[in-house]
Order: structure tokens, then C-alpha cells, then sequence
């Protein structure tokens, strides 16, 4: 099943995100300009982003404590 949403740009500009446009391609930087996503526009110019994500882990930790 495929899902759609719109990304708002404005909302990602205002959690600090910095968004470059140029030479018809969208780069996503985080807050420590880290990039997060560079994507080409489409024939219709529009920036599609496929996000897959991985299944969630859990992670256990365990420490003896030998004093």
C-alpha cells in the first residue's frame, strides 16, 4: 500500500531545518547541517521522497558491577 503525505516545508524551516533549492534538486539539512536528504525534481517538478524505515530494535544492556 502506498501512502502520500506533503511535507511542509515552512514547518521544517521553522524547527530549524535548512532547505537549499538548486539546479533542480531539494537539500534537507538538519539543525547541525548535517544533510538529511537531496532529492531531483520530477518531470511535473515536484521533489518525491520515498522514506523506507527500518522495524524498531531494542537494545539491552547489562552491567556487573564487581565491587
Amino acid at each position: 500500500m502506498v501512502k502520500n503525505n506533503i511535507l511542509s516545508l515552512g514547518q521544517l524551516l521553522k524547527n530549524g531545518y535548512e532547505i537549499k533549492m538548486k539546479y533542480r534538486t531539494l537539500t534537507l539539512l538538519n539543525t547541525k547541517e548535517a544533510m538529511i536528504v537531496k532529492v531531483a525534481t520530477t518531470k511535473n517538478i515536484m521533489f518525491l521522497l520515498n522514506i523506507e524505515t527500518d522495524v524498531p530494535k531494542c537494545l539491552n544492556t547489562c552491567v556487573k558491577d564487581e565491587t
